[in-house]
C-alpha cells in the first residue's frame, strides 16, 4: 500500500489511478501530437515498392511521405544524407516542442551528445576533422564540449559532464595509442546515463529497455574483447553497470572461451541469443549475428511500449521508430545509388525491423 501526500494510505487501485492521471497531464497533449505522426509511419507495403524499385522511382515514392521535401532533389549519397539528416533535426525539433525539459528528451538527446563527445576527442588525440561528423541533435553546446575537451576549460558545462569529460580523458591519456578506447568508456557512461534518467522518469518500461540495452551492449563487449584478445582493463574500462547480468560475473567471464560464456547464460534470457551467436564459427559472423539478435530484442522491448496509452514511453517508441526508419531508407537508397540488386540490399536490412513493418 502506498502513502499519499499526507501520510494517509492509498489503495492500490487509487494509486495506479493517480499515477495515470499524472502521465496524462504531463504527457497527454504531447501523445495526442505524437499519435497524428504515427499514422504517417512508412507501412509494409511502401518498404516493399522501396525495395524493388530504382532510385528515382524511390525518390517518388518518398515524395508521398513525410520525407518527400527532405529528398526530392537527391542525386548523390552526399544528398541523401543531408536530407535524412534534415529530417531527423525536425523530428527532433517537434520532440522538444511538445517535451521540452523533461527526462524523456533528455533520454532520446543523450546519445547524440555522447556521439560527439567521442568526435571531438578523436579528433584531439588522434588527428582529423571533426566538423563533418559532429551532430546537432545534442542538446549540449558542441562550442563548450570543445572548450572542455580541447584546452581543459571545465566548469562551464553541467557539472555531470564535467566529470564525464574529465573521465574519459583519464582513460586516454593512460593508453593513447587505442582511439577504442574513447569509445569503451564513452558507449559505457552513455548506457549507465541513459539509465539513470529512465529511473529519473520513473518508467519502469523505459528502465527496462535501458538495461536490457546495458545488457546487450556488454554482450558485445565481451565477444569482440574476445575475439581481439583484449585484456583485462579493457573489460574494466567497457562493460556497463545497471544490466541484469551482474557486471561481476561479466568481469569474471572476460576472455574465456566462447562456448564458457554460453553455458554460463544459457539459463538467462540472453542464452538463446548466444548459442545462435555461436553455431557458426566464424568469429567474425558471430559478432554480426550478435548485432542482429540483440537488435531484435530491443525492438522487442520497443514494441512492448505500444500498449502504453499514454506517457513517455510512447514517444520514446515513436522517435526511435523514426530513427530505425531513417537508418532503413538510408540503406535503400544508398543501394539504389550503388546498383545493387534487391536482394543484396535485404540482406543488409535487419530483419526484425522489416517484420515490426509486417
Amino acid at each position: 500500500m502506498e502513502r499519499g501526500t499526507y501520510g494517509m494510505d492509498v489503495e492500490p487501485d487509487m494509486a495506479r489511478a493517480m499515477k495515470t492521471y499524472r502521465k496524462v497531464t504531463r504527457y497527454g497533449h504531447a501523445v495526442g501530437r505524437i499519435m497524428v505522426h504515427e499514422a504517417a509511419l512508412l507501412d509494409w507495403q511502401r518498404i516493399v515498392r522501396l525495395l524493388e524499385s530504382e532510385f528515382s522511382e524511390c525518390l517518388e515514392i518518398l515524395r508521398e511521405t513525410e520525407y518527400g521535401p527532405y529528398l526530392e532533389d537527391s542525386v548523390v549519397s552526399g544528398d541523401v544524407e543531408k536530407g535524412l539528416q534534415r529530417f531527423l533535426v525536425e523530428q527532433y525539433a517537434f520532440l522538444d516542442d511538445i517535451c521540452a525539459g523533461t527526462y524523456v528528451a533528455r533520454f532520446l538527446h543523450i546519445k547524440y551528445d555522447f556521439h560527439n563527445l567521442k568526435v571531438i576527442f578523436k579528433e584531439k588525440y588522434f588527428g582529423g576533422s571533426a566538423n563533418e561528423m559532429l551532430s546537432g541533435l545534442g542538446r549540449l553546446d558542441v562550442e563548450l564540449l570543445e572548450a572542455a575537451i580541447e584546452d581543459g576549460q571545465v566548469g562551464h558545462l553541467p557539472r555531470y559532464w564535467d566529470r564525464v569529460v574529465e573521465e574519459v580523458r583519464a582513460a586516454v591519456e593512460a593508453d593513447e595509442e587505442d582511439p577504442g578506447t574513447v569509445d569503451a568508456v564513452a558507449d559505457r557512461l552513455y548506457l549507465e546515463r541513459r539509465l539513470e534518467l529512465a529511473r529519473m522518469e520513473k518508467s519502469r518500461f523505459l528502465v527496462s529497455y535501458a538495461r536490457a540495452a546495458i545488457d546487450v551492449a556488454n554482450l558485445r563487449v565481451l565477444l569482440r574483447g574476445r575475439r581481439l584478445e583484449k585484456e583485462q582493463g579493457y573489460y574494466r574500462l567497457a562493460l556497463a553497470n545497471g544490466g541484469r547480468l551482474e557486471r561481476s560475473m561479466l568481469l569474471d567471464l572476460a576472455g574465456d572461451a566462447y562456448e564458457r560464456l554460453a553455458a554460463r547464460l544459457i539459463s538467462t534470457r540472453y542464452g538463446r541469443m548466444l548459442t545462435e551467436v555461436l553455431r557458426t564459427e566464424d568469429k567474425e559472423v558471430r559478432l554480426t549475428s550478435l548485432d542482429r539478435y540483440s537488435d531484435e530484442y530491443l525492438l522487442e522491448k520497443l514494441r512492448a511500449m505500444d500498449r502504453i496509452r499514454v506517457g513517455p514511453e510512447r514517444i520514446v517508441n515513436y522517435i526511435i521508430t523514426r530513427e530505425n526508419e531513417v537508418v532503413l531508407i538510408r540503406i535503400l537508397l544508398q543501394g539504389k545509388l550503388h546498383r545493387l540488386t534487391p536482394a543484396v540490399i535485404e540482406e543488409v536490412i535487419n530483419p526484425a525491423y522489416l517484420a515490426e513493418r509486417g
